[in-house]
Parts: structure tokens; sequence; C-alpha cells
């Protein structure tokens, strides 16, 4: 029932920000109303998918790598980043070497991420560490990354460094803050990020998450 209502109440607040937009003769703006619409499938043009990794990883769509924690999940992460820096997956992008963002939050750059992507043979200029700046007075303060309130601004920086594949490692730390015990809260964070990817130039997005061992 919680989840039920917490849906609505974001439906509604979607409608309400519409609505600012929508004025009546330049007037007050109008009030909301919702309504089911619909498509015909024939309306939709079909299209082939993508591959940053031919079979493995599409372009322009959010891949979760999920599993016990040790089983090297973050260090096949880094070695698909040097093979994406390098043009050397199969796929789309075999041949065309390309910017990754790089999300870390467990491991240490200087310690773990840059010598295994050295190891992996990647581009270091291609690789970009990913975080956020926040200004405060004369001070920047770096931050991580989170899907609540970041998107936009990923979007653009994906815009401007013309990066293909982004790596968030772990998924969790993008979303902290929330009860993510409670259903529907997942898919409300990641949903943003998955109508996202195909607008920002079809980069594809990599999430790693760590599966918890007790299962219901």
């Amino acid at each position: 029932m919680n989840a039920a209502l917490e849906a609505k109440a974001r439906r509604e607040q979607q409608d309400c920000e519409a609505a600012k937009v929508l004025r009546i003769g330049g007037g007050r703006p109008a009030e909301p109303v919702r309504r089911v619409a619909w498509r015909r499938a024939s309306d939709f043009e079909i299209k082939r998918r993508k591959w940053a990794w031919q079979d493995r990883v599409p372009l322009g769509e959010v891949t979760l790598w999920v599993g016990h924690a040790g089983i090297g999940k973050s260090l096949a992460a880094t070695w698909l980043s040097a093979q994406v820096t390098r043009g050397a997956l199969a796929g789309e992008l075999r041949g065309k070497p390309a910017p990754v963002m790089y999300l870390a939050t467990e491991d240490s750059w200087e310690l773990s991420l840059a010598p295994r992507l050295l190891a992996a043979g990647a581009d270091m200029d291609n690789v970009l560490a990913l975080h956020t700046e926040t200004l405060v007075g004369e001070d920047v303060a770096e931050g991580t990354l989170s899907l609540a309130v970041d998107i936009p601004s990923l979007r653009q920086a994906v815009e401007r460094t013309g990066a293909r594949v982004i790596v968030l490692d772990a998924l969790l730390s993008v979303m902290s803050g929330f009860d993510l015990a409670k259903q529907g809260i997942v898919r409300s964070l990641l949903e943003p990020l998955s109508c996202g990817v195909p607008e920002i130039g079809s980069p594809c997005v990599t999430c790693d998450v760590e599966l918890c061992a007790r299962t219901r």
C-alpha cells in the first residue's frame, strides 16, 4: 500500500510540473488533466539493437552486473572499460576508441583502479573518473553522483566528453538516502537513467551490483 501511495504521489507531482508550462491565454497555469492514452504498434519505428560488446552489453541501455562479493565484478568492469578505450571489443565500437566514465566508490584510484586499468591495457586519457562538484563559497567540494538529482548534469557531461560507457561501481552508492527495501524505490531511481541513456549519444551504462547472500 505504501509503495502504491508513493507511486501515486510521484505521478501527481509529474502532472503538477507539466502544468507549469501549460498556460491558458498567457494567464495562470492550467490544472493538469491525466488520462489514459495509447499508440498503435505500427507507429513504432523498428530499430536494430546495437552492442558495445557484441551480444553481451548493449548500447543505450542499462546493464546490471550482479553477483556475490569477491567474484570479480569490479575487475571485469575495469577490463571492459580498458577494451572500450582501445576500440578492442567486438561490436559497434570495434576500431573506434572511446572515452569511459567510471564512478568508483569502493576502490582507491591510486592503489587499485589505475593499476588494474594499466594492466588491462587501457588508454588512461580515455578513462574519466566520475564525481560531482559543489561550490561552497570559494571552495569546491567533491562528492558522489546521485541518480535522484544528477541525471541532467550527467547527460551534459556525456555530451561534452563523448563517453560511450558509464560504469557505476557500486550501484547502491548512487542510491544513498533511500530505503531500498521498499518496493518501487530502486525502479524509480533507475527509470530516469534508462530513459536518459538513449538521449545522450547512446552510451552503454554498466552498473555493478552485489547480490545479497540471503534471498527470500
